[in-house]
C-alpha cells in the first residue's frame, strides 16, 4: 500500500479504460468488480498513473487529513509543553535507601551544556570497624542531549580516607588509617518527575577504585570494588 500524506499529489492505481473489453468483463464478473474507472479490481495491474488528493473518495481524504493533523500537533504540544515548564539546570538528591545499610551519600550536579554536567558528592560507609569517606569531583555525559534525564556515562576523581580499628594481640584497640586519591566511573539513568520536573530520581552503576596501601589493613578492606545507587532529589 502506498503512504498518503498532505502532498500535493499522491499515487493511487487507476486503470486503463478499454470499452470491449469493460463490457466483456462487467457481464462475466459483474459490476462488483469493476472500478469506478470502468477498470476490472485486481491487484495485477500494468499501469500507475498520479491521481490528485482531491479526486479520492471524501472519507479517505478525512481519514488521511486526521492523520497528518495528529502527527504534526503531537510535536507542537510537546513543544508547548516543555516550553511552559522551566529548564531544570542543577539537582540535589541523597541516597535515603542506602543509609538503611550504614552508607550516607548526597550530591550536587550542574549541566553546563546539553550533553555535560559538573558535581560535587560526598560518601560516607561505615560498615562495622571500617570507615570510607571520600568527596568527589563528578563528570557525566549525556549522549541524548537532555541534561538530568536519562541515560549517561560518566567519571569521578576524588579524594578518600579510609580507617580501621582492630584489637590488638594483648587486648588492646588500635586503628590503622591512609588516605589518598580515587577515581571511578558509573553507568546512571535519571528522571526528572511531576507537573514541572522538579522530582529527581536517579540509579546508577559503576566502579571505583582507592589508589592507597591495602598492605596496611586487614582482609576486609578493599580498593576496589562497585559502585552503586538509588538516588532522589530536587531539580531547579
Amino acid at each position: 500500500m502506498t503512504a498518503v500524506g498532505l502532498s500535493a499529489s499522491a499515487i493511487i492505481p487507476v486503470y486503463p479504460a478499454d470499452d470491449g473489453r469493460v463490457d466483456h468483463l462487467r457481464a462475466v464478473h459483474g459490476p462488483r468488480m469493476m472500478s469506478r474507472a470502468g477498470s476490472p479490481q485486481s491487484p495485477r495491474a500494468d499501469r500507475w498513473l498520479p491521481l490528485k488528493l482531491s479526486h479520492t473518495p471524501p472519507m479517505f481524504r478525512r481519514y488521511v487529513l486526521a492523520l497528518s493533523l495528529v502527527a504534526a500537533a503531537s510535536p507542537a504540544a510537546a513543544r508547548a509543553q516543555d516550553a511552559g515548564t522551566p529548564v531544570k539546570r542543577q539537582v540535589l538528591s541523597i541516597q535515603p535507601i542506602s543509609a538503611v545499610l550504614t552508607l550516607y551519600a548526597a550530591e550536587y550536579e550542574r549541566a553546563v551544556s546539553p550533553v555535560l554536567t559538573f558535581g560535587l558528592g560526598a560518601t560516607g560507609f561505615f560498615p562495622d570497624e571500617i570507615s570510607y569517606t571520600s568527596a568527589d569531583v563528578k563528570v557525566r555525559y549525556y549522549p541524548q542531549e537532555v541534561p538530568l534525564s536519562g541515560f549517561s556515562f560518566g567519571g569521578s576523581v576524588g579524594f578518600t580516607r579510609v580507617s580501621e580499628d582492630f584489637e590488638e594481640f594483648d587486648g588492646g584497640t588500635d586503628s590503622e588509617t591512609a588516605s589518598g586519591p580515587s577515581a571511578g566511573v558509573t553507568l546512571d539513568y535519571g528522571w526528572l518527575l511531576g507537573r514541572t520536573r522538579s522530582f529527581y530520581i536517579g540509579l546508577g552503576a559503576g566502579a571505583k577504585v582507592l589508589f592507597i596501601d591495602e598492605d596496611e589493613f586487614s582482609d576486609d578492606v578493599i580498593v576496589r570494588y562497585p559502585t552503586a545507587r538509588l538516588s532522589i532529589g530536587y531539580a531547579f
